[in-house]
Parts: C-alpha cells; structure tokens; sequence
C-alpha cells in the first residue's frame, strides 16, 4: 500500500528478512507469563544474564529496557548473577587503576557502582559527562555491557554482537497504561545487533510477553502493514492546506483525505479506524464525519471562519499563526481564553504552560509527590490535585529555571530542556497573536518572557545577574552600592532604567545614569544598578569598571565577566518618519539634530522626550488623518570588545543555541495599543527597518512610543517616543 501510495512499481519494491544483511542475525524469541509488568521484569533478568553467557560472553552486549528506572533494576540483578561466578568482574576490560580515576568525575551513583562490575547504563536522565563517559567506555571496549532505554537505538549507533530487547511495552503517562512499542522501534533495537568490521553474524533475543510471543514471531518475519496516524492530527493538516490555499471548501477538504495514505488503509484496514463498513455510503458519511469535526474544532480555536455561504473556509489570523510555529490548534484557543490587553505577568507565564505542545511532558511514576515538593522550595500555589498534570509541570521547571533553584532528581533536568525547546516558539507565536489584538501591555510582557526563558531569570531581577559571577544578590548589592568614576567627557545615554521597570507597557525608557558629579574629564556614578549602565561605562572606560569588578568579584574572575561584556550588544538608533507624499522628518534616538529629508521633504530636529513629559510645539510631527506612513529605524550596533561579531548570543543556560535578534515594536501608551511590530535578526553594523503605520483617524496629538526589544537580553532594550499631530 504504501508503494502504491508513492507511485513506486513492482521494480523499487523490497522486503529483507533478518538475515539479508551486511551481518547475517540470528532472533530468539522468548515469552514470559504474568500479568503485571513489574514483575515479569525481574523474570527477564536471569534468562538476560543466560544469554550474555550462552552467545556472547566476551563481546560487547547492549540490553535495551524500557525505562530509566529498569536500566538500574537489570544491572542490579545482572551484578548479583555475577557474584555468584569465580570472576564478579568478568565483563571489565580495564585496570582498577584507570576504573577509579574514571569515576572520580561521574556524578550519578548506581552508574558509579555498576562501572565497577563492566556493566554501563544510558538513559536521557545521565548528566551529559556521565553518558560521555559510558559511550567511550564501550566503544572502546572496557566495559561489555551497556543496558539502555530504546532511545539510544535511534540516536548513537552503537553496534553490538548480541541485543537483549528485555520486554516490548513502556509505561504511556498520558493513558496510564502500558503499550507495546511499535514495530519498528523493535526492528531498530534488533539491528543494533551484529558488528560488520568483527563479527560473522549477530544475535537478538527478543523477551515478550507469553501472549504476544506469535505476534512478534510472525511480523519480524514478514511484511507488518503501516497504517497512518492522520486523524490523530486531521484538524492541523486541514488548517495547514487552508492557510497555503490548498483547502478552500468542505469539498475540497473531502478530496484532500481521499489522496492521502489513510484512505488507502482505510479501505484495506477499516476496523483499525472504527469503519463498519467500506461501502460508498457509509464510507462517505465517515469521511464527512471527520472533516466536519476537524472544521468544527478549527473553528472554535479561530483558526479558520466559513463564508457566508456557508461553503467557503478562510483562514484566519490564528490559523496562519499556528501554521507558520506548527503548534497545535488547541494551543490557540488557549491563547484566545487566556489571554487579554491587561494580562499580568504571572498570567502570561501561565498562558505558555497551558499550551498543548506540553500535554506530552511526561509525568512519571511518583513524580507527583516531586512536584508537590517542588511546589513548596519554590513557593508556587498549585492545585492539590494538578500535581500529576504535565502543564503544572512545566510552569514548576520554568518557575526553577528562572530562580536556578535545585531540581529533585536527574531526569528534571532532561524535562526542562524540553520544556525550554517548545517554549520560545510558543512565545513568539503568543507575541504575534497579542500584537494582531494590538494588546501593547501584553505584547511587552510576552518579549520579557522570552528574554527569562534564553537567559535564565526573572524580569523582576537586576539585569546584573546575567553575567557570571553577579547572579546573586550579594553581588548585585554591592554593584549598587559602588561609585564608579569614568575617565572621559562624557557616557552615552543608557538604553535601559536600572530596575527594569516595564509594567503598565510603557516599557523601559532611555535616560543618563544618575551623576554625582560631571566634570570635562570625569563622571562619577552614583551607583551601577543595571547591565545597561555597566555595558555603556565599560565601553567608555574599561578599566574603571575592571577595577570595580575587582573589588566585587575579586580579580581571578574578572576577565570571565568582561569577555561577556565584550561581546553584548550596544545599539544606537535613529528614527525618520516618511509620509506617502514623500515628507520626511528624521528623530535622532539620542535628542541631536536630525538630517535634512530627501525630496522636497522638510525636515526638523526632534528630541528624544522625557518620561511623561509632552513634546514642545516646535517637536510635533504633524501628518494628514489616516495617512499612511513609514517609521524608518535606523539602528547601529556594535560592541565593547575587539571580538568578531557572531550572532550567537551568551545564554549560558538556555538549552539550545540561540541567535541574537530584535523586536521592534510601536504603540500608543496612553491607549494601551499596540500599531506595529516587526522582527529583525542579527546584526553588526548598520542596519535599517521599515515599519508601516497609519496615523490616528481623528485630528489631535498623540505620544507614539517605539520599543527595541531584544529577544535574547535583559536590561538592554530601548524606548523612544515621538509626538505625532494628525491634521484634518
């Protein structure tokens, strides 16, 4: 079926038994009784240890488990097994010598105890050292047993002589159940087995349960049919061909499903999709089911709107939204519930942990209680009965990433990388649907959020904690509490206010630090209170603020810090705004003179205003109402340092690399809307971004605000505002 579906002839079409390979394998297929999975377990594990012995006693042997918590289990049991023999040892190719030096630096300890005995474990729980150091242990053949989830069978390719695949379900969090593994899962864990460059053939002994023992004997043998997932995902595909144009109708939603490689099962398979019955009728009305309830939920989560004859489908904002991040539907109509113009911070967090790309973070056995612990270190308010819930979870791990709190157990480690993978897609596709309600407050809220998640704090924070070595409040405080006194004219306006204030969406504003005195030659600061103030002083004298560091973090650390101030953006901006008839204006972002427009503009110098202070009549833009107009940004970034420019940005603690990139987004304050947003991403040098506007449909004056928001950096965003008249 799947051949035909790919149009491939009879000529491209081939099946392999076990044995066609490179290294001819030979299967064991071996059932166990018992009803509870536990312990028909620990069963396996002496006809596990028969194995190694009988096919394999000095070649490498990887035992394949379905969970973390099994992978200990086994090597516990396989390590008493090996007690009972002359040599406990037997499967440890290396001197005790080189052993202890090794585990010397392995941190996790069942992993310390089982090395002893040649016998490795791997799982996504291990700290990244300890897995290394398991992967060279046996590669390199020092140990001879290496006893992993079913994870390492699609990621390293680590081949073996004999495979032991120690049962064929996993416990599933979501049904609270256990399933079986999918064929072809099995297939790859088998494949592991038989090593080209050393071994005549391999071996693989499969344990199961007694009950599916036939099953397992006669599909590894012969073709298994692949049936499709579709209608897990039907309303996401629907909506994906709708916002590309493919979909326009209920109809053409009908055709699309009879292309697709589920209707060919369908017909072949009906009783695996709940089809009674394969006649045109019935078949008809299934399909138009389907459709219609994709519809329906597509609908509901505004991502899609009918025309009004009732036929056509259009797709909405929401819809394109999801399309472009590829997030689930639900997701959006969480956001449509969640979010408003006046959501607070803790409520934009919560809104990114109920999303539904989080519904498959496991929960694992007890980690309930974990949570519930969790929950008190942190001081968070949780539901007593949400405890088990993967979006409680989340908003936990994200809550301990932010305050560097300690987690409960290795595995927590894994969960938050993954919840920090979805998160800034999520977070981007948030700011978009907020900036499509012109939700200016929320907006903002949502680039912070971002900004916490890449670099590992709390908005609330001093900025300072970004860099090594001032992530505490002691260091901070004494940040605070120093004089810095700078050798030079005169320090550049610092782009950001020292507490990062941005509640009520009025961001944070440009203003010169605070001075004690300003003379020709010095300037002495009060206090370093922001990463923006110490970012602008270091670039203007960077062995004044060397000296301060020595003082605060002593001298062995400064150069840590300074290579991270190196290296951090700083951004100058100038602003001209274009009309349709070709005027320009040009504001300069630091309150000098701006450049002559192009044309028969007329230009003026515009400066840059004070927080809450309305501009002079001389600095009003005046434009026609409703006018179309262009905000020209011209940015200019560079750097303290000597360094070559990369776009990857310093976020020790992120869990991915991140490049550097910008918001640029204008809004009204005093309404609370949100006029336009545009994305750039990184750059050294010059740069210039359009942002189309249309000025206010009533005459009057208006304070028009630009915020330059980095999507990477705390305390390093800018805040421009500029007066717009609107004439009738």
């Amino acid at each position: 079926d799947l051949a035909d579906w790919l149009n491939i002839e009879q000529v491209g079409l081939y099946n392999f038994r076990p044995a066609v390979r490179p290294v001819p394998l030979d299967v064991h297929v071996q059932g166990f009784p018992g009803k509870h999975y536990c312990p028909r377990m620990a069963t396996m594990n002496k006809p596990a240890y028969d194995a190694i012995k009988s096919y394999s006693p000095y070649q490498p042997v990887l035992i394949f488990v379905s969970s973390r918590r099994q992978t200990r289990l086994t090597a516990l049991d396989l390590i008493s097994f090996c007690a009972t023999e002359d040599n406990p040892k037997q499967w440890l190719q290396m001197a005790e010598a080189e052993l202890d030096g090794l585990l010397d630096h392995v941190g996790e300890p069942n992993l310390k105890l089982t090395l002893a005995f040649g016998i490795g474990l791997h799982h996504a729980g291990l700290q990244e050292r300890d897995r290394k150091v398991v992967e060279e242990l046996f590669v390199n053949q020092k140990i001879q047993v290496l006893i992993a989830t079913s994870t390492l069978a699609w990621g390293v390719n680590f081949p073996a002589h004999l495979v032991v695949v120690k049962g064929t379900e996993f416990f599933d969090p979501k049904t609270r159940r256990y399933v079986d593994f999918p064929i072809t899962d099995v297939l790859q864990m088998m494949g592991r087995a038989g090593r080209p460059q050393f071994d005549d053939k391999g071996v693989a002994c499969i344990f199961v349960h007694d009950v599916k023992k036939d099953f397992y004997k006669k599909f590894l043998y012969e073709p298994f049919p692949v049936e499709s997932n579709l209608l897990q995902v039907l309303a996401d595909h629907l909506n994906a061909e709708m916002v590309s144009g493919t979909i326009t109708s209920k109809q053409s939603a009908l055709d699309y499903l009879t292309w697709t490689y589920f209707f060919r099962r369908l017909v072949m398979n009906p009783s695996y999709y709940d089809l009674a019955d394969t006649g045109h009728e019935e078949l008809t009305k299934f399909l138009s089911s389907l459709v219609n309830q994709a519809l329906v939920d597509l609908e509901m989560s505004g991502c899609i709107a009918f025309d009004e004859d009732g036929r056509s489908i259009i797709a909405c904002t929401y819809g394109r939204i999801a399309s472009y991040y590829y997030l689930n539907h639900k997701t959006m109509r969480v956001f449509s519930d969640l979010l408003s113009a006046s959501s607070s911070n803790s409520e934009v967090l919560q809104t990114l942990c109920e999303a539904h790309e989080y519904e498959e973070l496991p929960v694992r056995h007890n980690e309930d209680s974990l949570n519930k612990q969790l929950a008190e270190q942190l001081g968070v308010e949780v539901p007593d009965l949400s405890f088990d819930c993967p979006h409680t979870k989340a908003r936990l791990l994200l809550h301990a990433h932010f305050s560097h709190a300690k987690l409960p157990c290795s595995d927590y480690f894994t969960d938050t990388k993954s919840v920090l993978d979805q998160a800034l897609r999520i977070l981007q596709a948030m700011v978009d649907v907020v900036a499509d309600q012109g939700w200016m407050a929320t907006a903002l809220r949502c680039m912070h959020l971002v900004q916490m998640c890449v670099q590992a704090c709390w908005y609330e924070k001093s900025s300072l904690m970004l860099l090594p070595h001032l992530d505490s409040d002691e260091a901070v405080s004494a940040m605070a509490t120093a004089k810095l006194s700078i050798k030079a004219n005169g320090i550049g306006a610092a782009p950001a206010n020292g507490n990062n204030d941005g509640a009520g969406g009025r961001g944070r504003r440009q203003h010169r630090p605070q001075q004690k005195q300003h003379t020709s030659s010095a300037i002495t600061l009060n206090s370093v209170s922001c990463l923006a103030e110490l970012l602008h002083a270091y670039d203007t004298d960077s062995r004044s603020v060397r000296e301060l560091l020595n003082t605060v973090v002593g001298s062995h650390r400064v150069s840590s810090v300074t290579d991270v101030l190196d290296i951090l953006p700083i951004v100058d901006v100038r602003l001209r705004l274009m009309t349709s008839d070709d005027n320009a204006t040009a504001v300069n972002g630091d309150g000098t003179s701006a450049a002559a427009g192009r044309g028969n503009a007329r230009s003026r110098d515009v400066a840059c205003m004070p927080l809450g202070r309305r501009p002079s009549d001389e600095h009003w833009l005046r434009v026609g109402c409703e006018q179309e107009c262009t905000l020209s940004v011209q940015l200019h970034r560079h750097q303290a340092g000597h360094k070559r420019p990369e776009s990857r940005a310093y976020a020790p603690r992120f869990s991915k690399v991140k490049n550097e990139g910008w918001f640029l987004a204008v809004g009204e304050a005093d309404t609370g809307e949100l006029l336009a947003l545009k994305r750039i991403g990184f750059f050294h040098g010059q740069q210039t971004a359009n942002v189309s506007l249309c000025s206010p449909e009533k005459p009057g004056r208006h304070i028009y605000t630009l915020y330059v928001m980095s999507d990477t950096y705390l305390g390093l965003d800018l805040q421009y505002d500029f007066g717009i008249e609107a004439l009738a």
